[in-house]
């Protein structure tokens, strides 16, 4: 019956001892630098390397004639797709705004040359002098205007503001 210890019951000092002795009879090592022994008595040792150790341990084992394979990384597509979702999320808003604002863009000339609308002024009101020749308050205003125009800096030196119209 194997049984299983839990991880770093095995020194680095004991690894080479039993690698020396032939009490190891395989390895497995895996990405993270942990070394899983199949021991010579059935049990299965756990030990956790530095990563720098990996390469002289592999070696020990083949020179000592033992056993030993590396198994490969699994992958973790999960957490792969989570750390780079906001990433994508981002790149695809921005895709997004970029497409509608293309959108918005060429729409935008269509639109007001597709509209065709009419200003209206309303009715349009025809009045001659002759409807105003008995209305003395028009001729007066007409006065003042012809008056305004001759001589404007008599006005504009008693305060009067010109129109901008």
């Amino acid at each position: 019956m194997r049984t299983i210890r839990p991880t770093m019951s095995l020194s680095y000092t004991d690894l080479v001892t039993s690698l020396g002795s032939g009490g190891i009879v395989r390895g497995d090592v895996y990405p993270n630098a942990q070394l899983k022994l199949d021991m010579l008595d059935g049990s299965v040792e756990q030990l956790q390397l530095f990563p720098t150790q990996v390469a002289s341990v592999m070696d020990r084992f083949v020179d000592n004639g033992v056993d030993v394979s590396l198994v490969p990384s699994t992958g973790n597509l999960i957490g792969l797709v989570l750390q780079s979702l906001p990433t994508l999320l981002l790149v695809g808003l921005l895709a997004f705004m970029v497409v509608r604002q293309t959108a918005m863009a060429s729409m935008m000339p269509n639109r007001m040359l597709r509209d065709e609308t009419v200003l209206s002024l309303g009715e349009r009101v025809n009045t001659t002098f002759a409807d105003v020749a008995g209305l003395t308050s028009a001729k007066e205003e007409l006065r003042e205007v012809v008056d305004y125009l001759q001589n404007p800096d008599r006005f504009l030196s008693s305060g009067a503001k010109a129109h901008q119209n």
